[in-house]
């Protein structure tokens, strides 16, 4: 889809007067990068940016509420649902470090034990092929690869990163 200036503010109007995400259209942050590489419009670019923080404040919020009524919003983008999953788990290690902490001491011990079971699911060392910008991994860590880096991840991560070419493993 081509943007338009008007389709734009009629995204911006929506955003504004509904107090859920509403529907964006497929790509819409590729074509709106586009769109203002391609006019190089000061006002669309305010127009770009109040709508994306419309929409972020509305993630903040949902994400917030997500551990009261366990609600997913409906309408996020693919990039708006790695926001809302990478929001929700430093809110979620956040609450675990400072409400759960309060922990009988045998129940302290068995997530210790938990953890370290995990840290021993570690495994040999795979290539970064690309950058990869700040995410947070399946174990809640925040990682930031850089190519050529070596690096060992927990199995799941790694079969995600070699799964969609991000690392290869390690040649020996």
């Amino acid at each position: 889809m081509i943007l338009t200036f008007e389709k734009i503010r009629e995204l911006q109007w929506n955003e504004k007067n509904s107090k859920n995400l509403q529907e964006l259209p497929k790509n819409f942050f590729q074509d709106a990068k586009e769109y203002l590489a391609r006019t190089k419009d000061s006002y669309s670019r305010f127009v770009i940016e109040d709508l994306v923080d419309m929409r972020i404040r509305k993630i903040l919020n949902f994400a917030i509420n997500y551990f009261k009524t366990k609600e997913i919003p409906k309408n996020m983008t693919v990039e708006e649902r790695e926001l809302f999953e990478s929001i929700l788990s430093y809110v979620s290690n956040f609450r675990k470090n400072y409400i759960e902490s309060e922990l009988q001491p045998e129940e302290k011990n068995i997530k210790n034990e938990k953890l370290k079971e995990d840290e021993s699911k570690k495994i040999k060392a795979i290539v970064v092929e690309r950058d990869i910008g700040p995410f947070v991994g399946t174990d809640l860590k925040i990682y930031n690869l850089k190519k050529g880096e070596k690096v060992i991840l927990p199995e799941d991560l790694k079969n995600l990163l070699i799964k969609y070419g991000y690392c290869k493993i390690e040649e020996e």
